[in-house]
Formats: structure tokens, C-alpha cells, sequence
């Protein structure tokens, strides 16, 4: 977390998600999928201005990153959501 001295906090938020399987297919592209659960995730992604990484060592690892600003001079929390 990080206060600026214009008054906002800017968290920062990373989620990863993998398994030691066998992987995905390294010609599968992840944003043209059939996939109503990868579509999810990347619409998620999306409306949060954040980013998608996949990475394919040993299993599947997708990463997914953040960033939250929020105005802290005001009685009523704004969220601001910015690219990480």
C-alpha cells in the first residue's frame, strides 16, 4: 500500500492460480477460447484495468494483477481502479 500526497492509497493485488499437470498447449491461445470459465477470468481482468499472465514451467500458473486507488481524504470511500 502506498499513500500519494494528493490523498489517494494505491493497494496493489496479484493472484496466482496453478498446478503441477501437464500444462497447456503452447498454440492455445487464451483469449479466443470456447472456455466459459477462461472468458470469465478474462472479462474479470478486464473490468478490474488489470493483467492476465500465463505461465506454462512445469503445470499451468495464471497470474492475475491489480491495482486498486482510493481517495482516503474523504468520509466516503471512492474506489478508483487503475492499470498495475
Amino acid at each position: 500500500m502506498e499513500i500519494n500526497s494528493n490523498g489517494y492509497k494505491r493497494t496493489s493485488y496479484f493472484l496466482s492460480i496453478s498446478d503441477n499437470g501437464i500444462g497447456i498447449n503452447e498454440n492455445l491461445d487464451i483469449e479466443d477460447l470456447d472456455s466459459l470459465g477462461l472468458q470469465l477470468v478474462t472479462f474479470l481482468v478486464d473490468q478490474l484495468d488489470g493483467e492476465l499472465e500465463l505461465i506454462r514451467n512445469n503445470g499451468t500458473e495464471f497470474i492475475i494483477k491489480f491495482t486498486l486507488i482510493q481517495e482516503t481524504n474523504q468520509t466516503s470511500s471512492k474506489l478508483i481502479q487503475s492499470i498495475f
